[in-house]
């Protein structure tokens, strides 16, 4: 699916994010080495700390419908007008199941911005189970 097709599928589950506390909708599209797609929104929650970003209900979404896999691209769209990249939580959480080479496509709410990134440039001293 080329980047913007990925981005107005994006636009069209946008709406199914739950953020009545500070309004700002996200969706996200893990791709997996094999091609298997999944999609995901945020979830806010009253005691905010519980929230969900939609990178990582996209993530959840994966393991439960395939397990374990590699990711191989990112897609993340927002209800502004401006990029949104990933939360240093989510940075994080994308680190153990992807590559320094995933690619990370930004995109604003009307697709006129769209930045892409390799994963080691948003996340360049990342934890992992090495340094265990």
């Amino acid at each position: 699916m080329s980047d913007i097709k990925t981005a107005v599928k994006l636009n069209e589950i946008i709406d199914r994010s739950y953020s009545p506390y500070s309004n700002f909708k996200v969706a996200a599209k893990i791709e997996t080495d094999d091609g298997s797609e999944f999609y995901g929104v945020n979830v806010e929650n009253a005691s905010y700390s519980m929230t969900l970003c939609a990178e990582t209900s996209a993530i959840a979404s994966m393991i439960a419908e395939k397990g374990l896999a590699k990711i191989s691209k990112v897609y993340i769209s927002n209800s502004s007008n401006k990029i949104c990249p990933p939360c240093g939580a989510c940075r994080q959480r994308i680190a153990e199941f992807a590559t320094a080479e995933t690619i990370v496509t930004m995109f604003n709410c009307d697709h006129s911005k769209i930045v892409s990134k390799k994963f080691s440039q948003l996340l360049p001293l990342q934890f992992d189970s090495e340094i265990l």
